[in-house]
């Protein structure tokens, strides 16, 4: 076109296209104040001279140093509106940064007698991004439809952090928020000679005793003849390394809605598309009752899952020598429920969180004389969810209280309703 004008099938095409620019905010935190905060009890089930008195307990030691947290921000979008705004969408990348923040603190010697003080030792830098897109359009005189989506995605690495000793299970510089570090397994032992062929070449006493078919045989990483922990640290981790990560990636979520005359649908999906998860304390080998089923002679907990464990031929269930979980053991021993990629879970799914139907009361009625409008309506929550995760939810995870599962259900629910107004 002529310079200073637009061709019309510009404006035809593209309806809105711009940019936001970068930005900066400083602001602090609730790490300080949840570092100097005292606690006071009230009676504390002391007595003195007759009566129950308020309790101060000691506090744990501060350090004087403690500052705000610094935290800056800085973003790049981008919206648009094509095609007379029937596709629309939004993309933004983002970049948050956390300085001076108040950090898991070094650890101390017992001689010291109390818990280290915290400190502003650490940092943090966290990139994501979020994706929407949209379509709507009409098809004749009756019938519309739309399409909806987000995707988000978002990665916190920790770029400061003083750890003397690089301890794996806490925080350390270049550490990716999240990772998991666990054995590699080679697989579970069809025999006891088997086992006992494997163990010639790779020690596991240090991960327990009575080894023999039907318990996992773990990879021997560093090749020193045996399977251990080392010193828990990044220059000596024995044979662990990263397996995972437990940060939800990818959440992502789409609507589909259409109507049709007095008659309308919408459909309301969302879902997770990369998690990783282990069930249990990764820092302290733990692992859930609840998903390994017998681990101890008094903690047992069974489900559809658990039947599939190793069995010889002879078993009244019959042989199962190539099973999801290892063989049965009375006695209290964690032998199979290491942290390791045989049981890390993938938590991904996807669920239709909503459908609903509606009919909806035509105009030109004898009844739209006394309603002005009117719907009923039928509406399903939870219907259907696509997962590869065991035994558990995917949107019941991580109770810090209780532990994992331990929450309200998410409840497949129906049902009907009439909106009428007059």
């Amino acid at each position: 076109g002529v310079a200073g004008h637009t061709p019309a099938y510009i404006h035809a095409l593209i309806n809105v296209l711009y940019i936001n620019g970068p930005s900066r905010f400083v602001g602090g935190g609730q790490q300080l104040a949840d570092a100097l905060a005292r606690k006071i009890e009230e009676g504390g089930g002391r007595v003195i001279g007759g009566e129950q008195v308020t309790v101060l307990p000691m506090y744990s030691p501060f350090s004087a140093s403690l500052t705000w947290e610094t935290i800056e921000n800085i973003g790049v979008g981008v919206d648009w509106g094509f095609f007379k705004n029937r596709l629309t969408g939004s993309f933004d990348w983002y970049q948050r940064k956390t300085k001076d923040m108040v950090g898991p603190a070094n650890a101390l010697s017992a001689l010291y007698g109390a818990s280290a003080p915290k400190t502003n030792n650490a940092e943090l830098r966290t990139r994501g991004w979020e994706l929407e897109l949209a379509w709507r359009d009409k098809i004749g005189k009756d019938f519309s439809y739309g399409i909806s989506a987000t995707l988000s995605d978002y990665e916190t690495i920790i770029t400061k952090y003083d750890s003397p000793d690089g301890n794996i299970n806490g925080w350390y510089e270049g550490k990716n928020y999240g990772d998991l570090w666990g054995f590699r397994v080679k697989g579970i032992a069809k025999s006891d000679a088997e086992m006992f062929e494997h163990l010639a070449n790779a020690s596991q006493t240090a991960l327990g005793n009575k080894w023999g078919g039907g318990d996992l045989m773990y990879y021997d990483l560093n090749g020193d003849g045996k399977v251990d922990r080392g010193s828990q640290t990044l220059d000596d981790p024995g044979d662990l390394s990263v397996i995972g990560n437990s940060t939800p990636r990818f959440a992502y979520s789409f609507t589909l809605e259409a109507q049709w005359k007095f008659i309308d649908v919408r459909a309301f999906f969302q879902g997770i598309g990369k998690r990783d998860y282990w069930f249990g304390d990764p820092g302290r080998g733990g692992s859930s009752i609840a998903f390994f089923g017998v681990v101890r002679p008094y903690h047992i907990s069974l489900f559809y899952d658990h039947l599939d464990y190793f069995r010889y031929a002879g078993s009244e269930l019959g042989a199962n020598l190539d099973p999801y979980y290892g063989r049965l053991r009375a006695e209290q021993a964690n032998n199979n429920m290491h942290i390791s990629d045989r049981y890390l879970q993938d938590a991904s799914y996807l669920r239709l969180k909503n459908l609903q139907i509606g009919l909806t009361l035509p105009r030109h009625t004898k009844l739209a004389k006394y309603v002005k409008k009117g719907r009923l309506y039928f509406s399903a929550e939870n219907l259907l969810t696509w997962t590869k995760l065991r035994i558990f939810d995917p949107e019941s995870l991580s109770n810090d209280t209780w532990g994992d599962g331990k929450t309200y259900p998410q409840y497949r629910t129906y049902s009907v309703g009439l909106e009428l107004t007059f």
